[in-house]
């Protein structure tokens, strides 16, 4: 479920609500100061999610890909079977 989930220390949240991640993370996933962090999480659960911005861009450019290559599919699709193509029914 987590992949390759591995330990990096521990982190403790300052009083403005601060937290600095563990160098050997910073340095492993190459986050720099500046970077956008998307933070989620679970109340019930109390877990905290943290992924770069860039990389959520960049899983959502690659699903709206995805995304056109199905509508090209199913257009072509339903007009091949529009015009008879038996074939068709394969996809």
């Amino acid at each position: 479920m987590f992949g390759n989930l591995e330990f990096f220390g521990s982190a403790t949240v300052g009083e403005r609500g601060q937290v600095v991640l563990p160098i050997e993370l910073r340095k492993k996933i190459q986050l720099q100061a500046g970077d956008k962090l998307i933070v989620m999480g679970t109340i019930d659960d109390k877990l905290i999610l943290l992924l770069k911005a860039d990389f959520l861009t960049q899983i959502l450019g690659k699903m709206e890909q995805g995304q056109n290559v199905l509508k090209k599919l199913l257009k072509d699709n339903t007009n091949s079977k529009a015009n008879g193509d038996i074939k068709a029914d394969i996809i």
